[in-house]
């Protein structure tokens, strides 16, 4: 096809896919430096775009060229995830750039799943639970399942080396765990279940113990089967209009987290706290927070729950407490190794075992992870498909 033809499009799909992007016609336009009356006569099947204007298109909206030309649009995933957000917020609908990790997720979550259905492989461990019953109960049961004692958390020297560990952990329990930078205007998170291919994505804006929280608050998303994407922070639940599943979600991951009998034994054997005392020292908690590697807010509301720190004390929490900090620009990592870093080994074994065991080609396996053909064998020299 030379670069003058013009392309077939389908404008419903058109019509479909700039829609579901977050993004205006307008805004569209501008992007791809045509005139919106032309998108628009696009959009209405009355002209159709050349094969370079449709490139620049499909590159913007972060879509396979091909899907232009199918005779339909597909269904939306935006039909099938609820964006939860805190009570007040002006913002009610996904962004454009959660809509497009959104896609990624979800293509590759299906992608997986065929995958291991294709291999025989059986589904996740991962029972539904209901909300209705304590989280303090579910969470205490989870923590058993998931396998990773407190004695062992305790002894983790960095909230990096946690969130690592705890990554592992539900990697070895099937969890597709994805790190998406996704930006401070975007969800802290989102969950997608499926049985055999759970899917959790953790924005990676915010600093390392905050995201731990957003891991298992989308654990506990994915135990009551609810896929969400999920704004704001851990005080969202104590606002008019709250969200109970979302609260049930933040006290699941608290307790998780932090069961407070051992943060207690630890209020007791470190800081010479007696029942009955308010803890009124926001570096105390700090170090209580750090010692679990969960946030500064998250281990603040805890204590508030269980009626030893008020509100005041969370009010003294600055606005940039779950940000990262800054740091030197150090050498610049290979597409492969961001890769793996975003999609998590888990992704890779059943992808790498796919190819192993002829489920998949290496053009696909290349085109699930976007990397060059040479580091497919750099990849499949790190991880194992055992």
């Amino acid at each position: 096809m030379s670069r003058g033809t013009q392309v077939p499009i389908t404008p419903e799909v058109l019509s479909w896919t700039i829609n579901s992007s977050g993004y205006s016609a307008e805004e569209v336009a501008e992007r791809i430096h045509v005139p919106a009356d032309k998108l628009r006569s696009w959009m209405s099947g009355s002209a159709k775009p050349g094969l370079t204007l449709l490139r620049q298109l499909a590159s913007f909206l972060r879509r396979p060229l091909a899907t232009f030309l199918l005779p339909a649009p597909p269904r939306s995933m935006n039909q099938q995830i609820e964006f939860r957000h805190p009570p007040g917020e002006t913002r009610h609908t996904l962004n454009s750039t959660e809509l497009t990790h959104l896609r990624e997720a979800a293509r590759l979550q299906r992608g997986l799943g065929w995958i291991l259905t294709e291999l025989g492989e059986p589904s996740a461990d991962i029972p539904r639970i209901s909300p209705t019953i304590s989280p303090q109960r579910a969470a205490e049961e989870h923590r058993r399942r998931v396998g990773v004692d407190v004695d062992q958390q305790l002894e983790w020297r960095t909230d990096t080396q946690s969130l690592h560990a705890w990554r592992q952990a539900l990697q070895g329990m099937k969890v597709i765990v994805l790190l998406l930078p996704m930006g401070s205007s975007s969800a802290r998170g989102f969950s997608l279940w499926n049985e055999y291919a759970p899917l959790i994505a953790v924005n990676t804006h915010w600093n390392a113990a905050a995201r731990t929280f957003t891991l298992f608050h989308e654990y506990a998303h994915l135990l009551t089967r609810t896929n969400s994407a999920c704004t704001g922070h851990v005080t969202a639940r104590i606002r008019q209009g709250e969200d109970s599943l979302e609260r049930w979600c933040e006290e699941f991951a608290a307790e998780f987290l932090a069961p407070w009998t051992r943060v207690r034994d630890c209020l007791v054997h470190d800081y010479d706290w007696r029942q009955g005392q308010i803890i009124d020292d926001l570096p105390l908690v700090k170090r209580l927070a750090a010692k679990f590697h969960i946030s500064l807010r998250a281990m603040t509301i805890k204590l508030i729950d269980h009626e030893v720190a008020s509100w005041e004390l969370y009010r003294q929490i600055l606005p940039q407490a779950d940000d990262k900090r800054g740091g030197g620009g150090g050498e610049g990592r290979r597409r492969l190794q961001i890769r793996v870093d975003e999609y998590g080994e888990r992704t890779a074994q059943v992808l790498l075992k796919g190819l192993e065991r002829d489920v998949l080609s290496r053009t696909d396996v290349l085109g699930y992870l976007d990397i060059a053909d040479s580091d497919l064998d750099i990849l499949g020299s790190r991880v194992t498909t055992r």
